[in-house]
């Protein structure tokens, strides 16, 4: 679901080549910045101050500027988690990252460094796309771990399905409640302040019945678990709003990117697919809608958990 790009700062040198790499990374297109060295786009723009991008074009400094602002605020810069000698060259350090951090990098040094490493004339703008859509036997735990970069780089999640129910046909835990468990602790200490829950009203769910019903059933679903600061939020809807919206389309919206899902994830298909859509107009409405809140739905039943204590070992 994703790639990242490690790159020296001194690679980019040209209009051209801030055409092959910008257009291309951040997280709607499934692309990080390797932040290495660290404070990675510091380190680029004292060098743009050697260069003279006023003569850039359509990539002049203003832009370049305005497009790493928009990069450190949707944290696309990925961290290699390993340290930088300056008395070398960046490939040399590239080098000496540990191999399971550098695994699926795509590199780029300097034309001028001489050991010769892969420069950006050697980029194929192929090269930075990433699949939208992956397949398979997406479990809970491996849902919540093709997502795991995405979700904690997002202040709010929502949740969007008819059957995000708590309990099965049974009475017993959900599916779905396994993957939110996945997914409150895999949040714990990120950016993420609050996760929304949402869900089709049901009147013979027993614990739709009233919200200190449903109050009880989410907090022992969620007992020992260390939330958001604003928690986990679930609200029951029915489907007759004003405006034409439902909660049959399975979406997982986060602050920067949308995520389709083509089955429930407590849904009984073999095969499951999730699609990152990266289309601006299509994240706009999700937000809106299920972030925001304007959905226009009839709201039945809320409930919120919150706990801010680890459980002691």
């Amino acid at each position: 679901m994703h790639k990242t790009l490690a790159i020296d700062p001194k690679a980019i040198n040209s209009p051209l080549d801030c055409e092959k790499i910008y257009p291309r990374v951040g997280l709607r297109h499934g692309v990080f910045v390797a932040d290495y060295p660290k404070r990675w786009h510091k380190a680029f723009l004292s060098i743009l101050e050697t260069l003279e991008p006023a003569e850039w074009g359509f990539w002049n400094e203003e832009r370049l500027k305005s497009k790493l602002i928009e990069l450190v605020e949707q944290e696309s810069f990925l961290s290699l988690e390993s340290p930088y000698d300056k008395g070398k060259s960046w490939f040399d350090n590239f080098l000496r990252v540990p191999e399971r951090n550098r695994e699926g990098c795509i590199f780029f040094g300097h034309r001028d460094d001489p050991s010769k490493p892969p420069t950006l004339d050697d980029l194929d703008p192929a090269q930075l796309e990433v699949k939208t859509t992956i397949t398979g036997k997406l479990t809970p735990e491996n849902l919540v771990h093709e997502l795991r970069l995405y979700i904690r780089r997002s202040t709010k999640i929502a949740l969007v399905d008819r059957h995000n129910y708590l309990t099965d046909a049974l009475g017993k835990e959900s599916i779905f409640v396994r993957f939110l468990k996945h997914l409150v602790k895999a949040v714990e200490g990120s950016k993420c302040q609050e996760i929304i829950v949402y869900a089709k009203y049901r009147n013979d769910h027993n614990y739709m019945k009233s919200d200190s019903c449903l109050s009880n059933q989410l907090a022992s679903s969620l007992a020992g678990f260390v939330t958001p600061t604003y928690g986990v939020k679930y609200v029951c809807c029915s489907e007759d709003g004003s405006r034409k919206t439902d909660l049959h389309a399975r979406r997982i919206v986060t602050n920067q990117v949308v995520f389709a899902l083509s089955d429930s994830i407590g849904g009984g298909s073999r095969s499951k697919s999730i699609t990152r859509v990266p289309d601006l107009e299509f994240l706009e409405e999700n937000l809106r809608a299920w972030i925001d809140e304007d959905h226009g739905l009839r709201v039945e039943r809320v409930a919120v958990y919150k706990n801010q204590i680890k459980a002691s070992i």
